[in-house]
C-alpha cells in the first residue's frame, strides 16, 4: 500500500457522504480563534468521515481549513455566534438552529449527536436528539456553567426559562464530557450524575513547540538583553493581563531588566484596558503588547521567555478559565508557569511542581511569584523540567483515542458489555 492511499480513502468517504458515528455541532470551530476551538481542532484530528461530520458556522477562511480536514464539515451562515452579533441576529440564529440541525441529523443518521456548546445548542439539540433517537453528548468547558443563557436572551423571562430548561436537559443527556476536575466538581454541584461525566483533558501539539523562523526583527530588537515574562491568550479580563501590569512595578524594583510581553487577539475588550494601564503607569519601556501573531512568532516567544504567566481569575459574572492549554504549551518549552488559583488552571498547573498558583486578583501575590522564579533559577529550571514531563503524558494522540473510544462505546454499547 502506498503512502497516499489513506488520504484517498478519506476523500472518497467524504465525497460519498458515508454515515458517520457522530454529528458534532459547534458554532465555534476552526479557523476561528480561542482555547475551546483549539481543543476541538485537535480532539477531532484523528477522526475520519466514518467517525464524525461537523456542523458549524461559516467563517472567513473556513473553506481552506475544511479542505484539509479528514472528515466532512458543513457550514451555515444562519447558525448563531454569540458575542459578536446583534440581539435580533442572535435570536434568529437560535431559532434557525432547529430546522438546520434536524435536517442534518436526518440526512446523516449518525448514532450520536455531540453538542460542542452548552447554551443555546442544547435547547435545539436535546429535543431533536431525543425525537430522532440519538445518543446525546454535551461538552462543558467551564465558564458556560455560570454564564448559561448569556447574552443571547432578548428578554429576561426568556433567559430564566432558557436557563432552567438547559440545566434540566443537561441532567438528562447520555454523557457530559468535560476537560478538568474543577469543571467536573461544578457539574456534580449542579446535579449531573457522576457516572455520566467523562473527563478528556486538553493535550498539547508538540509541532507548535518548534521555532522554524525568528520573530520580526523590530520585535527582537526591543527584547534584546531583556528577561521576558510572557502571557499568551485573548485580552479578556479573566486571563489577568491587567492585574499583571499593575503588579509589574513590584517586579521591576528587583529586576529592572524584565519586560512583560502580552501576545493575543486585538478584538477583545481588555486589550484597550491593558493599553490604558501601560500608558497610565509609564510602563511603555517595560511592557510590549503584540497583537495577532502567527504560530512561529508565538513559538519564538515561548522559547525565549524566562517565565510564563496567566494570572487568571473568576469574574463576578462567573466567567472563569476552563483549563488553560497555554500552561501546557509553556511546559513543552520547559518554562516555569504562574497561574491563577481559579477554574481549571488548578488542573493545568501543579502548584509547587510545574509552577506557582496565585491569587489572580492580588498584585502582591502575582509579584511575589514572579520575583521568586526570577530570583531562583534552579527552582525555575526544576519547574520547567517538571512541566515538560507533564506535557509528555498529555499528547493529543492519546486524547483523540479517548474520544474515539467514547463515541464508539456509545454507538455500540453491546460491544462493551
Amino acid at each position: 500500500m502506498n503512502s497516499s492511499q489513506p488520504a484517498k480513502t478519506k476523500s472518497r468517504a467524504k465525497a460519498r457522504g458515508t454515515r458517520p458515528t457522530c454529528l458534532f455541532l459547534s458554532t465555534y470551530f476552526p479557523p476561528m480563534i480561542g482555547g475551546s476551538i483549539v481543543y476541538y481542532r485537535y480532539l477531532l484530528s484523528k477522526c475520519t468521515a466514518d467517525d464524525v461530520v461537523v456542523l458549524s458556522l461559516a467563517h472567513e477562511g473556513s473553506a481552506a481549513f475544511d479542505a484539509t480536514a479528514p472528515y466532512r464539515i458543513i457550514r451555515s451562515w444562519l447558525l448563531p455566534c454569540f458575542g459578536i452579533q446583534s440581539r435580533l441576529r442572535k435570536l434568529v440564529g437560535a431559532l434557525a438552529m432547529f430546522p438546520i440541525l434536524l435536517f442534518w441529523v436526518l440526512r446523516y443518521r449518525a448514532a450520536i449527536l455531540h453538542l460542542g456548546n452548552f447554551s443555546p445548542d442544547i435547547l435545539a439539540g436535546w429535543p431533536i436528539g431525543r425525537l430522532t433517537g440519538r445518543r446525546l453528548v454535551v461538552t462543558i468547558l467551564g465558564e458556560e456553567l455560570t454564564t448559561v443563557g448569556g447574552p443571547w436572551s432578548v428578554f429576561r423571562p426568556l433567559r430564566v426559562l432558557g436557563d432552567w430548561a438547559a440545566y434540566w436537559m443537561l441532567r438528562h443527556c447520555d454523557v457530559v464530557q468535560t476537560i478538568s476536575a474543577f469543571t467536573k466538581s461544578e457539574l456534580l454541584r449542579r446535579g449531573i450524575r457522576e457516572d455520566r461525566i467523562v473527563i478528556i483533558t486538553p493535550g498539547i501539539d508538540l509541532d507548535k513547540s518548534r521555532c522554524d523562523r525568528p520573530i520580526a526583527a523590530e520585535i527582537a530588537a526591543r527584547l534584546a538583553a531583556k528577561r521576558i515574562i510572557l502571557t499568551v491568550g485573548r485580552f479578556t479580563a479573566r486571563k489577568g493581563q491587567d492585574i499583571t501590569i499593575r503588579a509589574l512595578p513590584r517586579v521591576l524594583s528587583s529586576h529592572p531588566d524584565v519586560v512583560y510581553v502580552m501576545a493575543g487577539s486585538a478584538c477583545y475588550e481588555n486589550c484597550q484596558e491593558c493599553a490604558r494601564l501601560i500608558e497610565e503607569r509609564n510602563l511603555q519601556g517595560s511592557v510590549i503588547l503584540l497583537k495577532d501573531l502567527d504560530n512561529d512568532s508565538i513559538a519564538w516567544l515561548y522559547q525565549n521567555c524566562e517565565v510564563f504567566i496567566m494570572a487568571n481569575r473568576t469574574l463576578t459574572n462567573g466567567d472563569t478559565e476552563g483549563y488553560g492549554i497555554v500552561f501546557l504549551e509553556a511546559g513543552a518549552w520547559g518554562k516555569p508557569v504562574v497561574g491563577g488559583r481559579a477554574g481549571g488552571a488548578m488542573d493545568a498547573v501543579d502548584d509547587g511542581v510545574t509552577g506557582i498558583l496565585v491569587d489572580g486578583t492580588s498584585e502582591e501575590s502575582i509579584a511575589d511569584a514572579l520575583n521568586r522564579l526570577l530570583s531562583d533559577k534552579a527552582l525555575a529550571r526544576r519547574m520547567g523540567e517538571a512541566g515538560r514531563r507533564k506535557v509528555a503524558q498529555n499528547s493529543w494522540d492519546a486524547k483523540c483515542d479517548q474520544y474515539l473510544g467514547l463515541i464508539g462505546a456509545l454507538a455500540h454499547p453491546e460491544e462493551t458489555r
